[in-house]
């Protein structure tokens, strides 16, 4: 059931972000520098995937990856929204942070316990 809830939340961060990237840059929320708000959304996002598929973390890790670029090159279909590389680099770096955090956590749970 903890897996099951941990997949939903995953997949309903995953679609608000979708929607923010896309979205016209008004509607954008903004609560700092914005590449850090990018890197944090996609930490977050890698922690919540790699938690909710703890046996698949190298394909929550590269399907991260490959989702942030497409998503940031989407940006050239959506009006008033411009791509940038150093953005799908920074949400890239974050998601295999993410990723990362839960690996190195599961192994030092795994050392102490």
């Amino acid at each position: 059931m903890k897996i099951l809830i941990l997949r939903i939340i995953s997949f309903s961060v995953f679609a608000y972000i979708i929607w923010v990237t896309i979205c016209p840059l008004p509607s954008r929320p903004h609560i700092g520098d914005p590449q850090l708000e990018r890197m944090s959304a996609y930490i977050c996002l890698g922690i919540l995937f790699a938690a909710a598929y703890p046996k698949q973390k190298t394909i929550v890790a590269i399907s991260l990856v490959i989702g942030s670029i497409v998503l940031e090159f989407g940006q050239f279909f959506a009006p008033h929204r411009d791509p940038h590389l150093i953005d799908a680099l920074a949400k890239a770096f974050g998601a295999l942070l993410g990723v990362a955090m839960i690996y190195f956590c599961g192994k030092l749970f795994e050392k102490f316990s």
